[in-house]
């Protein structure tokens, strides 16, 4: 009776092991080709972060910006108490420290940019972050505005998507873009800031140098306060 007993118990700790989540990797890890080393992810997860990370990297070096220096992206469900409780990441330029959430945790919001939240939208998720932080280390501006910080995340993030899943994420958020640089305000981004992020990428396709006005931005000549 015993031997049954015991035999019963280590099948329910099998199945019980075998429904749980996949462990988080215990280390820093870096993604290749890069001096950014995520901590706290999942195999998964780490796949999708640094998809994002290089995807981002490639479009900022593209765009003029040189390499990343050391930088670290934690995946947690404890985003700082900083960002509000609708934030699915941030950066937190005193630490140099970019954080995003587990992915099953970002699935649970269901949508995000008004269409359904699948590997490749937390991609771009990563993407967005891994800009914010890339950005903030070549900034030259005293001070960058909040504008100007969120639209090079945003132009990145967009411009990093799948063709299809941006198509769809626009369509989710419709309007014409802004009609000149200095429409982009904090009051937008503020008031709704994933309608900000269309419209700035929309704007983006308008211009006939992005390199130029990106380091525009960079530099503060456009987009301060």
């Amino acid at each position: 009776m015993k031997a049954h007993l015991l035999l019963g118990f280590l099948l329910a700790l099998a199945l019980a092991s075998a429904g749980a989540a996949p462990p988080a990797t215990p280390e820093r890890s870096i993604c290749d080709g890069t001096e950014i080393a995520v901590v706290g992810a999942t195999a998964a997860d780490f796949k999708d972060v640094c998809h994002g990370v290089l995807a981002a990297r490639k479009f900022l070096m593209a765009m003029g910006l040189p390499g990343e220096p050391a930088l670290t992206l934690e995946v947690t469900a404890q985003l700082p108490d900083a960002v509000g409780p609708g934030a699915a990441g941030c950066f937190m330029q005193e630490s140099r420290r970019a954080y995003v959430l587990p992915y099953a945790h970002f699935q649970k919001r269901r949508t995000w940019f008004g269409v359904p939240i699948t590997r490749a939208l937390y991609r771009s998720l990563a993407s967005h972050e891994t800009a914010h932080a890339i950005a903030a280390c070549h900034f030259t501006a005293r001070e960058p505005s909040i504008q100007a910080k969120e639209y090079v995340a945003y132009v990145t993030m967009f411009s990093t998507m799948p063709p299809d899943l941006r198509a769809k994420a626009l369509r989710a958020m419709p309007g014409t873009g802004f009609s000149a640089i200095e429409r982009v305000s904090s009051f937008v981004y503020l008031f709704d800031p994933m309608q900000f992020g269309a419209n700035a990428y929309r704007h983006f396709l308008s211009v006939d140098h992005p390199s130029a006005l990106l380091a525009d931005v960079m530099s503060g000549k456009v987009l301060s306060e």
